[in-house]
């Protein structure tokens, strides 16, 4: 019986094989250590996604364990760069890459992840490719509107486009590429990205808001939020969130209810960076749309 006890358990599984997977294949791919620091200390969220759609829609996670290191690798590659874009000295408690290292390595390292993450991919075919690359195609432009908000250039891009370019596509790929490896496709495919899409977009929402409640106006997004929502941000992010919800929940039915607990289980580790009272708020949407869906009781 799936509930928070059961999917926490298995969500540790396998991160602890995907993290083992890391570790081994690194060793023999890029011994180096800048790669393993770039890789330490993540949530390895995306990842561990991969994995999770695989054993829902496939049974056997280990299939996907090259595209799950292959995200990891990507996502890595992004981060550095954004810390180089935003100045940030910090990530994940320790000095940033570049701070780290400088910035020679950061600019050269990102190639080295991304090459060896295309390789991997590369084992679930050539679609599997092409869906990579067009994945962080849009993270990179959706990256480029970040930054040209924070320049008070005037963008066409809306919040919500923004937020499913950055940040969405990329889940969107965690969500569809281990159904390549797992040889599926038709409509499970599409299906599988709307569930990725709105998991992403709805992680950056919360994302944002974290960052309002600090006091930090440092991304793109960030602005565009404050200045959609006309002085009222917290109910226009949190009807944001509710859509993106919906659309999860309806996705994960249509392809497995498991992943309904998956995107529930990610979405409650996003809010412990929120403020208790956004926090319960949050878990108030969550609990009222989980009951809108039918789904048996989470705790």
């Amino acid at each position: 019986m799936l509930n928070a006890v059961t999917v926490y358990s298995r969500m540790s599984v396998l991160r602890e094989m995907l993290e083992a997977y890391i570790q081994d294949t690194l060793s023999k791919e890029i011994p180096y250590e800048e790669v393993f620091y770039a890789l330490k200390g993540g949530k390895a969220l995306r990842g561990t996604l991969a994995l999770f759609m695989a054993e829902c829609l496939g049974g056997d996670p280990s299939i996907a364990l090259p595209i799950a290191f292959a995200l990891e690798l990507m996502h890595s590659a992004s981060l550095i760069h954004d810390d180089i874009i935003d100045k940030s000295e910090v990530r994940r408690g320790r000095e940033s890459f570049w701070k780290k290292y400088g910035l020679e390595k950061s600019i050269i390292y990102p190639h080295v992840l991304m090459a060896t993450a295309i390789k991997y991919v590369s084992k679930a075919g050539i679609e599997a490719v092409r869906e990579s690359m067009d994945a962080w195609r849009k993270a990179a432009i959706g990256q480029i509107w970040d930054m040209e908000i924070l320049k008070g250039e005037r963008g066409v891009a809306s919040y919500i486009d923004i937020v499913a370019y950055k940040t969405g596509a990329v889940f969107e790929a965690s969500s569809v590429l281990p159904l390549y490896a797992l040889g599926l496709d038709g409509g499970i495919i599409s299906t599988a990205k709307k569930f990725g899409l709105s998991l992403g977009s709805a992680y950056q929402i919360l994302d944002d808001l974290s960052d309002i409640e600090k006091g930090e106006k440092s991304s793109g997004s960030v602005l565009k939020l404050l200045e959609e929502s006309g002085g009222e941000v917290y109910p226009y992010a949190l009807n944001l969130f509710k859509e993106e919800l919906d659309k999860i929940l309806k996705n994960a039915a249509e392809l497995s209810i498991k992943l309904a607990y998956y995107a529930r289980y990610s979405l409650e580790t996003f809010l412990q960076e929120t403020s208790d009272e956004t926090h319960q708020k949050i878990l108030g949407i969550i609990n009222s749309r989980w009951t809108y869906w039918g789904l048996p009781d989470y705790r």
